[in-house]
This record gives structure tokens, C-alpha cells and sequence, in this order.
């Protein structure tokens, strides 16, 4: 894992198509913006796991279905 001290205005770069900006920082806040190809999927954790959940419960309803995450 990387971590990184940002201003605000600042950005980060993944690769040559994704960059995160530091928008504003609050308290215990930080808003970011993300600017990457529709072909990303960015979401938030929470949301990333709760779909995690969903495909590994979908799997496990179907009988002699076997999905090794690859």
C-alpha cells in the first residue's frame, strides 16, 4: 500500500488514464474527485463488498455451480 501527504488541488496518477484530485479537506473529511475511462468501475468499499456479498450469495443458490474468483 502507498501513502501519500496531498493538498488540496493536488493529484495522484494510476497509470496514464486515472488521475484523483484532493478537492477539500475537513475535519475528519476528505472529498476527492476521480477522473478515469467509463470502462472503470469505481465505487466506494462499502458498496464494492456489499456486491461481493451478492455474487458469492448468487453463487452459492446454484447447485454444482463452482466459482474459484477467477
Amino acid at each position: 500500500m502507498l501513502v501519500l501527504t496531498r493538498k488540496v488541488q493536488d493529484a495522484i496518477r494510476i497509470d496514464d488514464d486515472i488521475r484523483i484530485v484532493i478537492v477539500r479537506c475537513e475535519k475528519d473529511k476528505v472529498r476527492i474527485a476521480i477522473d478515469a475511462p467509463d470502462e472503470v468501475l469505481i465505487l466506494r468499499e462499502e458498496l464494492w463488498l456489499r456486491q461481493q456479498d451478492f455474487v458469492e450469495a448468487t453463487v452459492d443458490e446454484k447447485p454444482g455451480f463452482a466459482f474459484d474468483g477467477q
